[in-house]
């Protein structure tokens, strides 16, 4: 399950704005941990994206070329990793992904893209070029991957690396920044599960439309802050008749948590059960989300709060795994709950 995806602007807000003596995570390369320390300097009130734009646009189109060729690594190896499990691969992937399903790891196109030296612009348009030769037409890229569509199309005379910089300015610099958020390290790292310091049980409801949001509990750890909630949404409407099909909703969780201090914490964990059988009129899930770091010191309420709040739909085929998302269900303009802080020591 992924996490809500915020605007640039906020997720580079809750960066600059957390707690004091906060360790942040950086990204692995040199070249990146510094685009992101030059963003982190800008003010809030800055336009991030047209700061990208004006003052970084080699950059961020190399970073942009980068980012989807590494999609594109990740979805190939996964489908082969399938294959290899006899794991089921979705017949739209592996016809367009074509050659690279059955490409040895000699022979791997993506192997520059590991290395730790950030690859050179040259090499991300070899990649991109070899690996054009091994797809076969691409299908349904449009709304999945819009950005990898238009590269894979673009004819060889024309370099992908000037085309992001002057055509699609505003998507590269989203893409970058937030890339540079991204793959800031193992975030996992700065949370030690075994270091819970205590517990308290809520019992905290918001109604919305069709849904319930419980939370059930939260935990104070030694880095971080542990929420635990269940959710329940009407599905009368989305379910499909086709029993090849399973409805698949969730609620991605909050989308900000600040304390009354004006510190804001990043999620650097989700995690999502969903009810294996939906019933005919109910989808419930559990999450678990954990937010990072400890709360600061003096602080005494956090605020969750989802602006708008959003579920995802997709519909899930019993026999092939494959998922097709659907247009997200808007239900509320916000959601908001405050609760109070666990004492600090």
């Amino acid at each position: 399950m992924s996490r809500i995806r915020l605007n640039l602007a906020d997720e580079l807000r809750t960066w600059r704005h957390m707690p004091p003596g906060t360790q942040l995570p950086l990204p692995p390369r040199a070249e990146d941990k510094q685009l992101l320390a030059d963003l982190l300097a800008l003010r809030d009130d800055q336009d991030q994206v047209q700061w990208l734009w004006s003052h970084r646009r080699a950059a961020i189109a190399q970073l942009a070329l980068r980012e989807v060729l590494d999609r594109l690594a990740s979805l190939a190896t996964g489908m082969r990793r399938a294959q290899l499990t006899g794991y089921p691969v979705p017949d739209y992937q592996a016809a367009w992904l074509g050659q690279l399903l059955d490409s040895p790891s000699g022979a791997d196109p993506f192997a520059p893209l590991a290395l730790p030296d950030t690859p050179k612009a040259d090499t991300l348009r070899g990649i991109l070029w070899e690996v054009r030769h091994l797809l076969h037409t691409p299908a349904g890229l449009e709304t999945t991957e819009p950005l990898l569509m238009s590269l894979l199309q673009l004819p060889e005379a024309i370099d992908p690396i000037a085309w992001l910089q002057s055509e699609e300015g505003q998507r590269t610099a989203h893409l970058a920044g937030h890339t540079l958020l991204d793959t800031s390290g193992d975030r996992s790292r700065f949370i030690h599960e075994g270091a819970e310091r205590r517990r308290t049980v809520l019992h905290d409801s918001v109604s919305i439309d069709r849904a319930t949001i419980t939370l059930g509990e939260i935990a104070s750890l030694e880095q971080g802050t542990c929420i635990k909630a269940s959710v329940s949404i009407g599905t009368k409407d989305l379910i499909v008749s086709d029993p090849g099909l399973r409805t698949v909703i969730e609620w991605p969780g909050f989308d900000q948590v600040v304390d009354d201090l004006g510190y804001r914490y990043l999620e650097l964990r989700h995690l999502t059960t969903i009810s294996t059988e939906i019933l005919p009129e109910e989808c419930h899930e559990d999450i678990q989300i954990t937010f990072y770091p400890a709360v600061a010191k003096g602080a005494t309420l956090l605020e969750l709060s989802s602006h708008p709040v959003v579920f995802n739909v997709g519909y899930q085929s019993t026999s092939t795994a494959e998922y097709t998302r659907s247009a997200p269900l808007v239900l509320s303009n916000s959601l908001a709950f405050t609760i109070k802080v666990l004492e600090n020591e």
